[in-house]
């Protein structure tokens, strides 16, 4: 075991921070992070988590009073739900680039998914107000932006096949936009099942986005 400043070491395994920072930086080499390295640490306002970081586990920041940003490295590939539970002051996650959003594995459900608790999501440090799917994304996972603050349009494009149970359930949502009606009605669309119900889908023309 090494004692590096306030961090607590395995070899490339955090085990535990034991700072008073308001912005922690994990220290560049870290691959992974053991729950509980953050629990119940009231002083942390922020959290950076390092490049090389493939998956966050569950409970890593539970009960963080006071954080408010976490920012996410493009190498990350899984995403438990539960890492952040009863972290309500989160305002924001960040990524670098939408595309390391779109990848992510989720462990998902309507009240544990990543946004439940109104979370924002920014990309390049500015928040998400409107979506645009990129060509190489065909599916949106279950709940993938479920209940993310802000986001107020989406548009799909034609190759899209799947959109899963819940993943636009947003509170400021007012639309989601295709260009191709055919398209959408060929798709497996749970995830606008909520929207139907909820808000305004509106099917558009090509050019008239």
């Amino acid at each position: 075991m090494e004692e590096k400043s306030e961090f607590t070491l395995k070899g490339i395994v955090l085990v535990k921070y034991h700072g008073k920072d308001a912005n922690v930086t994990i220290p560049d080499g870290v691959r992974s992070i053991r729950r509980g390295a953050f629990r119940k640490n009231s002083a942390m306002t922020s959290l950076t988590i390092p490049e090389g970081v493939e998956k966050i586990p569950a409970g890593i920041c539970s009960e963080c009073r006071n954080l408010k940003d976490v920012y996410f490295p493009s190498t990350l590939q899984k995403l438990n739900m539960y890492a952040f539970e009863n972290c309500h002051a989160v305002e924001a996650f960040h990524v670098a680039d939408i595309d390391t959003w779109f990848h992510l594995r989720m462990d998902s459900g309507p009240y544990v998914a990543p946004f439940y608790w109104g979370y924002r999501l920014c990309v390049g440090g500015e928040q998400v107000t409107e979506l645009v799917i990129p060509e190489n994304v065909t599916e949106i996972g279950p709940w993938a932006f479920c209940g993310c603050r802000g986001l107020r349009r989406v548009t799909l494009h034609a190759d899209m096949r799947k959109i899963g149970a819940g993943a636009f359930r947003c509170p400021d949502l007012n639309g989601i936009y295709i260009s191709d009606l055919k398209a959408y009605l060929s798709m497996d669309v749970d995830g606008v099942c909520w929207i139907h119900r909820e808000r305004n889908v509106r099917y558009i023309s090509m050019g008239n986005a």
